[in-house]
């Protein structure tokens, strides 16, 4: 991919594979890796990739906060907005309609799609990283690695975190 490779997400086809680095983002195809598919520039190197489940979208965040939602198929911008620190997980609903994010500054925020207001945000230690990030199944709560676990939990309209941290 030219420079180095921070993070890595294959396609739920299992045919191609989305790569953050230092350069931006770039989707490569498994059959083909000779030739990239589609390559983003970023403002900061990206080190945080996930492809939706139904494969149609790809979410890219970078060390400067920038997190970027794409279209695969087409290749165009879907979406952009901002973390307040650097973005180190993002992660899509199980229905495709939510984003997790995470940041360096322990921080993790729900996205909905479209048309993206922040629905529900939570906020962890600020001495820990939140490296990882994931969904239940049900797509009910998503947790975040903090150097433990925090699970957030949406009930009614407010959080519920669960776990330790």
């Amino acid at each position: 991919p030219g420079g180095d490779v921070f993070r890595l997400a294959v396609g739920p086809d299992a045919r191609t594979v989305l790569v953050g680095g230092e350069a931006g983002a770039t989707v490569w195809s498994l059959a083909d890796p000779a030739r990239p598919l589609r390559a983003w520039p970023h403002p900061d190197r990206v080190e945080a990739v996930a492809v939706s489940p139904d494969g149609r979208l790809a979410a890219t965040g970078d060390h400067a906060g920038s997190v970027r939602v794409w279209d695969l198929a087409g290749g165009g911008l879907f979406a952009r907005f901002r973390h307040p620190d650097q973005v180190r997980a993002v992660g899509f609903a199980p229905d495709g309609r939510g984003l997790v994010v995470g940041g360096l500054d322990g921080t993790s925020a729900l996205w909905e799609l479209p048309p993206w207001p922040a629905v529900a945000q939570g906020r962890q230690s600020a001495l820990r990283v939140a490296p990882a990030v994931g969904f239940t199944p049900d797509g009910a709560a998503w947790a975040v690695s903090t150097g433990g676990l925090r699970v957030w939990r949406e009930e009614g309209s407010g959080l519920t975190p669960t776990g330790r941290s």
